[in-house]
């Protein structure tokens, strides 16, 4: 079994074993949930979050082994002091990863707001806010 799939279903019994909130709901009241390895492109995470409309709960598994929960929201009024990935300046290209990424919102206490998509009504706008390490499930 790949690093990859072993990551994603411990997620899955995590979440499903524990009361833990899932932070993300879509206007359906939907919870997606996107488990990524560190080294992952940060290009798959986008496309991940694509698919599911922009909002999801993401757990990242850092090379340290440690596990970071992001959370994708619609931004808010209270997003105002957000970031846009364009003024962070992490390019989306191939040496980009999802552990850069999560570092970059890591350092960013307002979030990072995400266009996923070409302009237009397809567009998907979605906040990203550090939120940490989940709960230890002992």
């Amino acid at each position: 079994m790949s690093e990859a799939t072993e990551f994603t279903n411990e997620i899955a019994k995590f979440v499903g074993d524990t009361l833990y909130d899932l932070p993300a709901v879509n206007d359906d009241g939907r919870r997606f949930v996107i488990a990524v390895l560190g080294t992952d492109p940060v290009s798959e995470l986008f496309a991940r979050l694509k698919l599911a409309g922009g909002y999801a709960t993401v757990f990242v598994k850092m090379s340290t082994g440690s596990v970071h929960v992001l959370p994708f929201l619609d931004p808010s009024p209270a997003d105002v002091d957000a970031l846009t990935l364009e003024e962070a300046s992490l390019a989306e290209g191939e040496s980009a990863t999802v552990e850069d990424f999560t570092k970059l919102i890591d350092q960013t206490p307002g979030g990072l707001v995400l266009r996923l998509g070409a302009p237009g009504p397809e567009r998907v706008s979605v906040c990203a806010h550090p939120l940490g390490q989940p709960p230890r499930r002992d």
